[in-house]
């Protein structure tokens, strides 16, 4: 049986995108340690989560920079909701709503622990590109641009 993904905005204080972040955060935190429970993202981003039957399975946030340039962060897809491609359509519906936004250019960052992350970002055309902010410097860090 097909299940329908609706992906709909959401907002920071909502159970299904607030449950998916504490979910994404002690995952990164099982992968690399208690440094990796960063705070929440600056009051601009914007979210995304993807429900399949009406449970939250998914969610994606864009981050602005600069001009032209936003940020993706807190990729995540709960264990249940694996390997059905959501990971896929949350940046395919984050492109298109960017584009719509008139961005240029999207960064993100992501771990060298997280080989699955990688695969999915070098799928949908991403590049390595120079490690950034933060995580200039991190050994652990690898970092993706892609042009729209």
């Amino acid at each position: 049986m097909k299940r329908d993904v609706l992906v709909e905005p959401a907002r920071v204080g909502e159970p299904g995108l607030d449950g998916l972040l504490r979910a994404a955060i002690a995952e990164l935190v099982a992968r690399y340690g208690s440094e990796a429970a960063e705070g929440p993202l600056t009051p601009a981003a914007t979210y995304l989560v993807a429900s399949v039957d009406g449970y939250p399975a998914g969610c994606i946030a864009r981050v602005p920079v600069e001009d032209g340039l936003v940020e993706m962060k807190r990729v995540f897809v709960d264990d249940g909701f694996r390997g059905r491609g959501i990971a896929s359509l949350l940046v395919q519906r984050f492109e298109e709503d960017a584009r719509a936004a008139g961005v240029a250019r999207i960064r993100l960052e992501t771990g060298t622990l997280q080989p699955e992350a990688i695969a999915l970002y070098e799928k949908l055309g991403y590049h390595r590109i120079e490690n950034f902010g933060v995580y200039a410097d991190s050994p652990l860090s690898v970092a993706f641009g892609k042009e729209l």
